[in-house]
């Protein structure tokens, strides 16, 4: 069984960048798993019409993220790993606030096309140098806090399922466009 007081003790005993590692990765593992899921994929149909185009936005943002992972990677090595993270926080929060823009005010389907290229260009930018760094920090005989990583990751990550429950409960089974917005 999952000692959570032990898990709470570590991580008061972390050091800040770990303390900022579990924290972030809980609510962009969270938010992804949020806007990954079966919601956004259904108002992107209900706007367009068209399924090809949720398999292409879903497809766009898995190509950015890719893209921008190799330079990410060889700039956490070669560079302050903080600075390209507090760079790519910045990216993040300028795709979220597309996405969103994008959604709310219904733009046409090549500007959503940009702004989720920039939300992978965003994950590409963050994932690497934050498991560096998250590394970097873990003092020797610490490897629990890795654990402890992933307990957050996987507990994250049933947020957007959680998420589409809870919407489904409260606002039905109706797959519409202000429904789901």
């Amino acid at each position: 069984m999952l000692d959570f007081s032990r898990l709470f003790q570590s991580f008061g005993q972390s050091s800040h960048n770990v303390k900022l590692a579990l924290i972030w990765t809980l609510f962009e593992t969270g938010s992804a798993s949020v806007r990954s899921g079966a919601i956004l994929s259904a108002y992107i149909y209900l706007c367009t019409g068209s399924n090809s185009t949720v398999g292409y936005v879903q497809g766009i943002t898995g190509i950015a993220q890719m893209v921008a992972a190799l330079p990410a990677g060889w700039m956490a090595d070669k560079y302050r790993r903080d600075y390209i993270l507090k760079g790519a926080a910045a990216l993040g929060a300028i795709a979220g606030a597309s996405l969103a823009i994008t959604l709310l005010y219904k733009l046409p389907v090549n500007v959503l096309f940009g702004a989720c290229a920039l939300l992978g260009t965003y994950t590409g930018f963050n994932n690497a140098p934050l498991e560096a760094l998250f590394a970097d920090c873990i003092p020797r005989g610490k490897s629990s806090l890795y654990t402890t990583k992933a307990i957050v990751n996987s507990m994250a990550s049933g947020l957007g399922p959680v998420v589409s429950v809870v919407l489904f409960a409260f606002l039905g089974n109706r797959w519409e466009q202000a429904s789901l917005s």
